[in-house]
């Protein structure tokens, strides 16, 4: 389980980080309108929506887990 949240939060990294580079360095609105645009703001989204609740749950797992 918790190889599998691990790999679902790097997973969302990524999409994220692409999603940014997209946003960053290439200018996709010129060439598709408001599809370039929705591409890159859904590429953000989902990766932030893999990638937090996935850290968040991960960080009380390991408290509880030092708890004892």
């Amino acid at each position: 389980m918790i190889r599998f949240l691990t790999i679902v939060m790097f997973a969302g990294l990524a999409l994220t980080l692409a999603g940014l580079g997209l946003v960053l360095f290439h200018d996709l609105t010129p060439e598709y309108g408001v599809t370039g645009m929705m591409i890159q703001a859904v590429l953000i989204t989902v990766g932030s929506l893999m990638f937090l609740p996935t850290k968040i749950y991960l960080m009380f797992w390991k408290m509880n887990q030092s708890k004892g």
